[in-house]
């Protein structure tokens, strides 16, 4: 979900290079976990550290939002 309107979010540009993550789990039901967010931010960094996540920027956390 974005506030932005089309053509401002990072989402809207190809390739794109922002995307949002949820986690489905072994029940089915979808997570946004802050806790599997935030591990899976570690790994995503470790690998790139280009990487940038949503939730550590200052102010409003978009824990979700990562961009590659």
């Amino acid at each position: 979900m974005t506030y932005k309107r089309g053509g401002e979010s990072k989402h809207n540009k190809l390739p794109t290079p922002a995307l949002d993550v949820a986690f489905i789990l072994p029940d089915g039901e979808v997570s946004w976990s802050g806790l599997l967010l935030s591990k899976f931010a570690r790994l995503m960094k470790a690998a790139d550290a280009r990487v940038r996540w949503g939730g550590d920027w200052p102010g409003f956390k978009d824990r979700p939002h990562f961009e590659v």
